[in-house]
């Protein structure tokens, strides 16, 4: 991958977050009752956790590390790499499996809980950007 190419991923990986800081309404009633909300919402944690991997993965093989084994791996490996705290990866990885919910629809969509990871992730989120611009 060109530097052009891993900066623009980053870039749309911003990009998604923001929209999700965005989109997330303070109360989970909003979240409820507006279905272009929660399906805006669900599509973003997908891209999200995409980007993110797609820069990991970049970062990971220009330091002559493999592509991660899966989407939870790739923020936990970032993590031992020091590219963000490691807390912050552990907290992060489960992100992954809500990504992996919401994309294959394992089970039907909890809402509620949907809802409540979001409040959680978001502000990771914005954590986990601030240490990741450092390193690019």
């Amino acid at each position: 991958m060109s530097d052009e190419v891993l900066h623009r991923r980053f870039a749309d990986l911003t990009a998604h977050i923001s929209h999700l800081q965005d989109r997330v309404p303070p109360h989970l009633d909003a979240y409820l009752a507006n279905l272009d909300t929660r399906l805006i919402c669900e599509r973003l944690v997908e891209l999200i956790v995409e980007a993110a991997t797609d820069v990991h993965s970049e970062l990971m093989m220009r330091a002559g590390r493999e592509p991660p084994p899966s989407y939870y791996d790739a923020f936990i490996i970032v993590g031992q790499m020091g590219l963000i705290p490691m807390e912050l990866a552990r907290r992060l990885a489960p992100l992954a499996g809500l990504r992996n919910r919401l994309a294959h629809e394992y089970e039907a969509i909890n809402h509620e809980r949907v809802y409540r990871d979001l409040q959680r992730y978001v502000p990771l989120l914005i954590e986990y950007l601030r240490h990741l611009t450092d390193t690019l």
